[in-house]
């Protein structure tokens, strides 16, 4: 419900970096050398598993069952109309999204996961229901709920899907 399939079983085979930190990144955390900013242990990081051709198909199609009967997404959410001229701007200024999120891609986002491959790797519903309430799929998430109105997320979600970074794939 999350994913893609297809951008799924291609990452299976060869992953890239989404969370600069990875999952848990409070454990990856160490002060840089002037003590002016945090860095990332790149030590402390485990390399995600390559699989082949056959077993990412196989993988991929036994995630994208995961969630389903939890009705998490509603299907259709998003109105699919074009993200308009101030999305970028909802994303970059307006709304904070960049202050967690990077829509550059390539090295990561900054604590939240990169979001420069998003419309190749997320589903628009998702992305709608996930941004409306991040708690909803995770109540420990640092991404707050920002009470945006419907029109703010359907522009964001729409600038999302534009952004398919697929050079690190």
């Amino acid at each position: 419900m999350k994913f893609n399939r297809e951008w799924l079983e291609a990452w299976l085979q060869n992953p890239t970096t989404i969370r600069p930190g990875g999952v848990m990144y409070a454990k990856a955390i160490k002060a840089s050398a002037d003590k002016t900013a945090d860095t990332i242990d790149t030590g402390k990081l485990t390399p995600h598993v390559k699989l082949g051709k056959a077993d990412s198909a196989a993988a991929a199609d036994a995630l994208m069952k995961l969630g389903a009967d939890l009705n998490l997404v509603q299907k259709g959410a998003f109105k699919n109309g074009s993200p308009g001229p101030m999305a970028k701007m909802l994303f970059s200024k307006l709304r904070g999204c960049s202050s967690c999120h990077s829509a550059k891609g390539g090295d990561g986002g900054r604590s939240g996961p990169e979001l420069g491959d998003a419309g190749s790797r997320l589903q628009p519903d998702f992305m709608v229901a996930y941004i409306n309430n991040p708690q909803k799929f995770d109540p420990h998430i640092w991404m707050p709920t920002l009470g945006l109105t419907d029109a703010d997320v359907q522009k964001l979600t729409g600038y999302l899907l534009t952004l398919k970074h697929t050079e690190a794939q």
